[in-house]
């Protein structure tokens, strides 16, 4: 079937913006938080309210994929475009948990609306990318149908890393066939500005445990001359970075693409305003940008590695008694970028860490 103008979807999809917000807002609702082992009643409950819309929306054989042991997937197509290319659209309905709740000012699973943005856990990552799917295409069939086939996955496990994405594809790789794909969980360069993501950063995790005795010890007794893990820990992460913000793994940067001169003009000619940046980044008063000198902003995020601390563990805080622990843990990401390799990556890191430790302390190191 012929498909409609663009003027005509676009008026349709404004038309019927208000009630894409809402099916958004239920769908937001549903804490999928992937993190929770399988199975999961809300991750069932928010596959099962993603095909509904899917439905809704007008796409075909709709239907909840499983793997034993797996959060589900969401699968639909509409297929009536002959002789047209098939594209494969992807997006995920899963969630991480919401953290501390008392960082949140409104509920986390209870969308709200403030200064024009709605807030409120997965809204944007991703239940808002199956909802521009579902709008763009709902847009279309209602105004003619589409010129091309599609087939719609939504990841139930992406906040996992998806790890069983190739049992996945073994699987149910006769519905996935396609002539391209397009991944919809990224964002735009600033808000109003339509952009098109062509590559991101991959990432390699770390995980890394400090251990310097077998057993807590007081600290009024013991503390000096006994290596307090923690701390040891500290120091061994704070030479990953020199004191300019370049990575201090020796041979990191050995195989980084540098970019092209055709690149580098290309970032130079982009929007950048950088108070917008950092209030969108939620940057405090006097906290400096961090990185390598002479990179932009751009460059940095986009074709330079870079290194994060997500996750830091040695006691709980509430409670915790004055003693010297006996070991502390942190999970290290580092950010690669083409021609990067990971295994070499995760293998430089680990050496690094595990390289002249303070005080002799045991380090371990495992690659997730």
């Amino acid at each position: 079937p012929a498909s409609p103008p663009p003027e005509q979807a676009l008026a349709y999809a404004e038309e019927h913006l208000d009630e894409t917000l809402e099916a958004l807002k239920t769908l937001a609702r549903i804490p999928g938080i992937s993190a929770n082992p399988p199975p999961d009643a809300d991750m069932k409950r928010s596959a099962e309210a993603t095909a509904a819309w899917m439905s809704r929306a007008g796409l075909e054989h709709v239907e909840v994929l499983e793997i034993e042991g797996v959060h589900p997937y969401v699968y639909g197509d509409w297929l009536q475009a002959p002789g047209a290319p098939t594209v494969l659209l992807y997006a995920h309905h899963d969630v991480q948990p919401p953290g501390r709740l008392d960082h949140w000012t409104s509920p986390p699973f209870e969308p709200e609306v403030r200064d024009g943005r709605l807030y409120g856990r997965g809204v944007a990552d991703d239940k808002a990318g199956a909802a521009i799917h579902l709008a763009a295409i709902e847009a279309h069939l209602q105004n003619g149908g589409l010129p091309i086939n599609i087939r719609l996955v939504i990841d139930g496990e992406e906040e996992l890393g998806s790890e069983h994405l190739g049992a996945f594809l073994s699987t149910y790789r006769d519905r996935l066939r396609a002539d391209a794909l397009v991944l919809t969980d990224t964002a735009n360069l600033i808000a109003g500005l339509p952009s098109i993501t062509i590559g991101l950063r991959g990432i390699v995790v770390v995980d890394v445990e400090v251990c310097a005795i077998d057993h807590p010890l007081h600290s009024g007794l013991y503390g000096g001359p006994v290596p307090d893990a923690s701390l040891a820990l500290c120091r061994l992460l704070a030479r990953l970075v020199d004191d300019d913000g370049r990575l201090a793994i020796p041979g990191i940067y050995d195989k980084v693409r540098p970019l092209t001169e055709e690149q580098r003009a290309a970032i130079q000619e982009l929007p950048f305003d950088e108070s917008e940046f950092r209030h969108a980044a939620g940057m405090l008063d006097g906290v400096e940008t961090a990185g390598e000198p002479g990179s932009t902003v751009y460059e940095m995020m986009w074709h330079r590695p870079a290194v994060a601390i997500s996750a830091l563990e040695a006691a709980p805080l509430q409670g915790a008694p004055n003693q010297i622990v006996p070991s502390a843990r942190a999970r290290v990401g580092i950010r690669t970028v083409p021609d990067m390799d990971e295994r070499e990556v995760a293998e430089q890191l680990c050496a690094f860490v595990s390289d002249n430790p303070p005080w002799g302390v045991q380090v371990r190191s495992l690659k997730k």
